[in-house]
């Protein structure tokens, strides 16, 4: 989550979370284990082109998480007669729930439930293969430098000559997430809401909140009324 203050009265914030996880296992082992395996692979293959395609996990989490935020404007009530006002463009795929309660007379606090055994995953996006340098796999992953390193002497010339190739893996285009129309209702409202389960979103909660104060006409405010 991120937020941020618009003006004195107003904060604004972003929730966000990952749709998939990427798994550490590759079906014939660790990176390690999988790489000394792809070399071996390039040793008695001629052309042979080595290959990382890590396996995609499409629960992201893992047994019940649950997590509270606490959202409230910049500035304090000024009298009791203050609004607090929310606006949000929320949304949770199933197995996610998402509560709010009041935190103080000023601020609201947002409950998060996932729950991995209840959670329908999303489908994956179309995959695509795609051909990476050395390089390039070390700069997203600096550990396979090392790992390369370990296996030069194992792999030699057979290594090298492999690596020139590029290294074969998929990849997964995420698409933009669709812009959602924002709900408006006083913090009263918010309360007995609960959000809605949708499947049209690959994020298990993705959106935004903002609370802002409606404030009170003052006694000057009035006076200056023709």
């Amino acid at each position: 989550m991120s937020a941020r203050a618009t003006n004195p009265d107003t904060t604004h914030a972003q929730i966000h979370s990952r749709p998939f996880l990427v798994d550490q296992e590759f079906g014939d082992g660790a990176m390690y284990e999988h790489f000394t395996k792809e070399i071996a692979k390039a040793a008695l293959i001629p052309g042979y082109q080595i290959q990382v395609r890590p396996r995609i996990m499409q629960v992201p989490f893992s047994g019940v998480q649950r997590f509270n935020f606490v959202i409230r404007p910049p500035s304090p009530r000024h009298t009791p007669q203050d609004q607090l006002i929310i606006s949000h463009s929320l949304r949770a795929r199933p197995g996610v729930t998402v509560t709010f309660f009041p935190s103080g007379d000023d601020g609201v606090r947002m409950e998060v439930v996932m729950d991995a055994a209840n959670y329908l995953p999303a489908a994956l996006p179309q995959k695509q293969d795609r051909v990476i340098s050395k390089s390039q796999l070390e700069e997203v992953n600096p550990e396979t430098k090392s790992l390369f390193n370990t296996l030069q002497p194992l792999g030699g010339v057979v290594l090298a000559t492999s690596l020139e190739r590029g290294i074969g893996t998929d990849k997964y285009p995420i698409p933009a997430p669709a812009e959602n129309p924002l709900v408006t209702l006083t913090a009263a409202a918010l309360y007995t809401t609960k959000l809605p389960a949708i499947l049209d979103s690959l994020w298990p909660i993705l959106g935004e909140i903002e609370l802002r104060w409606r404030r009170a006409p003052t006694p000057a405010d009035i006076s200056h009324v023709p």
